[in-house]
């Protein structure tokens, strides 16, 4: 749980019977006990059954099992701390000013800002409803609204079949620099970096991948040789790895914490969207 850091939590019911409603709190705990105060219901923190699904996400179930409630990070009115930098609105450093590095100015546009997420919001919160079991439509909507406005040479979704004891995970959808290429590979669970994430259900977030020790047994710098930064993050619900949410560049700017949390969030999303289809992705 993230204490001390004030954001902004989304929370609703699994039946829709309330408005959902968006509180700023230290963590997803008190924002719910402000929203139960703020609904007039009669329960308080003790009497729920909560569960802490990632460490900004979690889910309480009401004493008497009338109501289910999912909290999560709301990226409508995330709060501006050092962390989670939305204001001013570039996530980037500025381009480096000498001759000898030749940038490409897109690089360094700014990063994904407040307004194409308020945008993308409700579609994001809704994705059962808009997209039911077509679940590749989906995740082309979520690649499409990263790719207004987070810069990535390359950024990709990968899958893995929770009925295949291998565990094998494949691109599913990839975007951008030798997207082809990337199509076609498989990563086993603990092969490479990417892998031994999924296998740990552990977030990546370098710098530059180059200096990772596991690095020389990743196999997509075969394909990607110049990739540097590096953010890769596990789409997962209730303890159960669905597959990983990759990003990366081959200039040296790493990504933000913003940029992290902006992806935690997709993560989510989609993690409960996966598992509510009535067969998993194959």
């Amino acid at each position: 749980m993230n204490e001390g850091l004030s954001m902004a939590y989304l929370i609703t019911t699994r039946d829709n019977s309330l408005s959902p409603l968006t509180i700023e709190s230290n963590n997803w705990m008190l924002a719910l006990e402000q929203a139960l105060d703020k609904w007039g219901l009669p329960y308080t923190l003790e009497e729920l059954h909560t569960k802490e699904v990632d460490s900004d996400v979690g889910e309480a179930i009401a004493p008497d099992h009338s109501k289910h409630f999912d909290i999560k990070p709301s990226l409508r009115s995330l709060s501006m701390t050092d962390e989670l930098e939305f204001d001013p609105p570039e996530l980037l450093p500025p381009p480096p000013k000498n001759n000898d590095a030749l940038v490409d100015q897109e690089q360094y546009m700014p990063g994904m800002t407040t307004d194409i997420l308020t945008n993308s919001f409700m579609k994001l919160s809704e994705l059962s409803a808009n997209y039911g079991t077509q679940y590749k439509d989906a995740i082309a909507f979520l690649l499409d609204t990263l790719s207004e406005g987070l810069k990535a040479d390359g950024h990709g979704v990968l899958l893995t079949n929770l009925n295949d004891p291998s565990g094998v995970l494949w691109f599913e959808d990839i975007r951008g620099a030798h997207a082809e290429e990337l199509a076609n590979i498989q990563l086993s669970p603990g092969q490479g970096l990417i892998g031994y994430a999924a296998k740990q259900g552990s977030s990546l977030h370098l710098a530059n991948i180059h200096d990772h020790e596991r690095a020389e047994h990743e196999n997509i710098l075969q394909i990607v040789p110049l990739m540097g930064p590096l953010l890769a993050l596990p789409i997962q619900h209730e303890q159960r790895l669905y597959g990983m949410f990759v990003l990366y560049r081959t200039k040296n700017h790493p990504f933000t914490e913003g940029e992290k949390s902006i992806l935690t969030y997709f993560c989510s999303t989609l993690g409960e969207y996966l598992s509510q289809l009535p067969s998993p992705p194959s």
